[in-house]
């Protein structure tokens, strides 16, 4: 277990009404990020509560009033797809479109995060050179995105290209356990992915930095009382942050004259005219600052120390180099702050309903309900059983599935008289997914008990689960069976397959023969020690 997985486990959970929900939703797992940005907001004072929502389900969540993403009742939803898994620039404005309309009708905000460049590069270095290359093609739907969102009220932006940017391509992607695990990303990604969107919700709920006191004493001289050059380093990020409209001022407990002339050398613009406020005297640090806040009008939560050398008073501390000290000052989010808005712009008004979103060339719906954005993706699904024993890929949808298995064990390897399995292949426009789904069905008349189904989490979420079962039932009734039965354990993990179970048993089901079936919950409670109960769980 990594350090920051241990001091998420060791945070007290989070709970009350101060605590900031935060949902999460991805094309890809995106539950690695969850301990770097729970630690990340615990940091910044805002301790949070997270959920992750099922894998790749992106606007059916976003649209299902009663999924597993609302149930948390989110403040935040953070939304980030890939163009890996959604190619087209139709799909990622419909994730976009589907984010408004969540914060339109649930009232929570929206997190974007503009996907990052694919590693692709069809043409090579030739893609530079290629304005309707990959590269470019890529770039104007991110460009899309951020001009389709910004500004908008209840929507920050976020963007995982500067994340790649800031890691470097190749610390950043893992391709090894993408394969097993789809986690397109390192550890290193997710940490610094959970930096900047700590740095977004502080932004958006704390505010920004309104007043920077410059801690002279550790700025202009060394711990031994020697002159520090380099100061001079910082004479471009104030003039930055003081054209962003934040105040600058300077503590020390120097002599005033020696501390002014140390000044002016090294930052003579700062004493000429962007100093406002002085407190160079014999009073506590924090004494110090409080009072300059006041004086500036800003709050003292709002006022940071900036200091050199080691652990000391500062709020941030910059290292021994003076040439980084720009670099650090940006990565501790002083420049952090919601951009303005051009001149003579309104207020931002609450999103419209999604459709405003996205233009006219854009095929299928882009809002509404889930079973819509569903039948737009036009799935399809090849059952077909069994015969010999299983492949290899059956094996691993049946090891891989955590939130859509029945709980039984390895029931893929039983054999016997009145026993059959099961196979879906299951595509959309989106992709071939191959064998997604595994059912293992016996004969115990008159039922027909389904011991296992085991659905690969890359295409729930797309009705693939009622459809395979209502294979089963078609078969059922043509063997003259009554009923189906699903036999089943709660695991801890399989919380979607419970509560499709429940959805299941509450109707009868029709079939080709005119025969409606009951489809009837046997659930099987755990044994003592065994998660499973027998010994036989997967995992």
């Amino acid at each position: 277990m990594t350090t920051i997985q241990q001091r998420w486990q060791g945070l007290p959970a989070a709970a009350g009404p101060g605590a900031l929900r935060v949902g999460l939703l991805a094309s890809y797992t995106i539950d690695p990020l969850v301990p770097h940005l729970g630690v990340a907001l615990h940091d910044a004072g805002l301790p949070a509560q997270l959920q992750v929502g099922p894998y790749h389900q992106i606007v059916q969540q976003l649209l299902d009033d009663d999924g597993a993403m609302f149930r948390l009742n989110p403040d935040v939803v953070v939304v980030a797809p890939r163009f890996e898994e959604l190619p087209e620039q139709a799909d990622l404005l419909r994730c976009a479109a589907a984010g408004l309309e969540a914060t339109r009708r649930r009232g929570c905000r929206l997190v974007f995060v503009l996907p990052p460049i694919p590693e692709r590069r069809p043409y090579g270095v030739g893609e530079a050179a290629s304005p309707t290359g990959a590269v470019a093609g890529y770039t104007t739907v991110r460009e899309l995105l951020r001009e389709r969102l910004a500004g908008l009220a209840r929507v920050d932006v976020a963007d995982a290209e500067e994340v790649i940017r800031q890691v470097g391509a190749v610390r950043a992607h893992h391709p090894s356990l993408f394969a097993f695990a789809r986690v397109p990303y390192t550890d290193e990604f997710f940490a610094a992915l959970g930096c900047q969107l700590r740095a977004v919700l502080r932004v958006r709920y704390r505010g920004a930095c309104r007043a920077v006191v410059l801690d002279a004493d550790t700025l202009l001289w060394d711990p031994d009382g020697a002159p520090r050059p380099g100061a001079s380093w910082l004479a471009e990020p104030l003039r930055d942050l003081r054209a962003a409209g934040v105040r600058l001022a300077v503590r020390g407990g120097r002599d005033p004259d020696e501390t002014w002339d140390a000044l002016a050398t090294a930052l003579p613009r700062l004493v000429e005219s962007d100093l406002d406020g002085w407190a160079v005297d014999d009073r506590p640090v924090g004494a110090q600052v409080r009072d300059l806040a006041a004086g500036l009008g800003v709050d003292e939560s709002a006022t940071v120390l900036i200091g050199a050398g080691g652990p000391g008073p500062a709020r941030v501390s910059l290292g021994d180099r003076p040439e980084e000290w720009p670099a650090q000052l940006m990565a501790a989010g002083l420049f952090d702050r919601l951009p303005p808005r051009s001149a003579g712009t309104a207020p931002p008004a609450a999103p419209e309903p999604a459709e405003g979103l996205v233009d006219g060339s854009m095929s299928g719906p882009t809002h509404g309900s889930a079973q819509a954005y569903i039948d737009s993706l036009r799935v399809n699904i090849a059952v077909s059983e069994v015969d010999g024993p299983p492949s290899d890929d059956i094996r691993k949808v049946v090891a891989r599935a955590k939130d859509f298995t029945l709980g039984l064990g390895d029931a893929v390897t039983a054999t016997g008289s009145g026993r059959r399995t099961l196979i879906a292949r299951v595509s959309d426009r989106l992709g071939d997914y191959g064998v997604s789904a595994v059912i293992g069905v016996r004969e115990e008349d008159p039922h027909a008990v389904v011991d296992l189904f085991s659905i690969s989490c890359a295409v729930l979420g797309k009705d693939v689960e009622r459809a395979v079962l209502q294979e089963v039932v078609e078969q059922a009734a043509a063997t003259g069976h009554s009923e189906v039965r699903l036999r089943y354990r709660k695991t801890g993990r399989n919380q979607p397959l419970v509560d499709f179970v429940s959805a299941a048993t509450s109707h009868a089901w029709p079939t080709r023969t005119g025969r409606e079936l009951t489809v009837r919950a046997e659930p099987v409670e755990l044994g003592d020690g065994d998660e499973c109960g027998d010994g036989t769980c997967l995992t």
